[in-house]
């Protein structure tokens, strides 16, 4: 951030943002979202409008934009349009300016000196009010198609897979996932839940000491355990703890967990958001080599290994991601959803047998060209449970009809 090249209002430059394909009456339109959050509403534009903003990046000045557009599109743009469009995205801080950086600063800055991790999907993603939010989430909970296979166990499971993606399209899967898990909670002493960190991270993890906030009440972080671990690590994983502060992929999780436990009982979480693994994939190297993953890994096995009670670790993960959304051209025919499954529950049938190497060895042999947004947390859960099994509870998929795209997950539970 601070050898940001700044643009200027003659020189604007538009910010990376995520950029997402929709149809919207027959017409072909871009949804645009700021991936860091300081703006909460989408934008949705129509091609020309996102060609000109593709000409802003901070290279062109205004002559140049509307001088390269006419070039491309054979129509003449007056400079009362793209000033306009300049404004409305610098009022929105999608530009890369000082005013962007004072903003993004102060959010920061915000998140960092406040006392709690907030509930930042609360009223976006699932309820606000605590008794809307529980009698959803108990509804889901007995919506259930069919009965999951859940294993006969005479201990807590060592280790659950659960989606994060929005609960209405996830909702079967998570019934899976927390319906078998519902008459264990109560004897698990420490959830250690790894989320996906979408942004991505400049290193492998991202530990925070706040507690994280739910409309049902707080999941209270385990800061001695955090401590042990931050001590193991050679880097301070608590750098990045900004990433937390908007990522959904463990709220979700400490909602769901808040929810099944007793009121009266308090929920210990060791929140860890996770990076990708594509520096591995390109290096053709086991994360095994990789001194910063291994390292967090030997880490975290020595830590949970002197907590006092029962430890439970999880994964809030997706699978694949494919289709136009992702940046493919793949077609949702029923026979391609068909092929992806069969993927899909291959790559699953490495965590049935814990093999962590074997299911990282499966995505990198393909480049991570399912997009397995769970990568690097199933590969951390497989690589530092003691559990000998694997029992996938449920698989499903979801096709977004407006982008043509698919996301994949499972719902897995982890034995001894």
């Amino acid at each position: 951030m601070d050898q940001m090249e700044f643009s200027d209002k003659e020189h604007p430059k538009v910010r990376y943002l995520e950029v997402s394909p929709v149809e919207i009456q027959g017409q072909q339109m871009a949804c645009i979202q700021d991936p860091l959050k300081l703006n909460e509403h989408a934008m949705i534009i129509n091609p020309a409008t996102f060609f000109l903003m593709s000409l802003m990046d901070g290279t062109r000045d205004i002559l140049d934009i509307q001088a390269d557009f006419a070039r491309h599109t054979g129509q003449i743009l007056f400079r009362n349009v793209v000033d306009g469009l300049v404004l409305q995205l610098d009022e929105a801080y999608l530009l890369e300016n000082e005013r962007f950086l004072h903003r993004m600063n102060a959010v920061r800055n915000e998140f960092l000196q406040g006392p709690v991790r907030p509930p930042r999907h609360a009223g976006i993603s699932y309820p606000a009010d605590p008794e809307e939010l529980a009698a959803m989430l108990e509804k889901i909970l007995n919506h259930s198609v069919d009965p999951s296979p859940v294993p006969d166990l005479d201990r807590p499971p060592l280790g659950l897979i659960a989606p994060h993606i929005d609960f209405s399209r996830g909702k079967e899967t998570y019934a899976a996932a927390y319906g078998a898990f519902r008459s264990w909670v109560e004897k698990v002493d420490l959830f250690v839940i790894l989320g996906t960190c979408h942004r991505g991270l400049d290193h492998g993890f991202a530990l925070t000491r706040k507690n994280y906030e739910t409309p049902l009440g707080p999941a209270e972080t385990d800061r001695d355990f955090v401590d042990r671990l931050s001590s193991r690590l050679s880097s301070n994983a608590l750098e990045q703890e900004y990433a937390h502060r908007d990522e959904h992929s463990i709220e979700f999780q400490a909602v769901w967990l808040r929810h099944i436990l007793p009121a009266n009982r308090p929920l210990r979480i060791v929140p860890i958001l996770c990076g990708g693994l594509l520096h591995c994939i390109q290096q053709e190297i086991s994360p095994e080599n990789d001194p910063e993953t291994h390292e967090f890994c030997e880490a975290l096995v020595d830590t949970i290994a002197e907590t006092d009670g029962t430890v439970c670790v999880m994964a809030g993960v997706d699978l694949a991601h494919v289709g136009p959304q992702f940046g493919g051209t793949e077609r949702m025919t029923p026979a391609f959803l068909a092929h992806l499954e069969k993927r899909d529950r291959a790559t699953l049938e490495l965590v049935e047998r814990i093999d962590p190497e074997g299911f990282y060895q499966t995505i990198a042999s393909e480049s991570d060209e399912r997009h397995i947004c769970g990568f690097t947390p199933i590969y951390v859960l497989l690589k530092t449970t003691k559990a000998v099994k694997g029992t996938i509870l449920r698989y499903q998929q979801t096709v977004n009809p407006q982008t043509q795209s698919v996301v994949s997950f499972a719902a897995a539970m982890l034995t001894g």
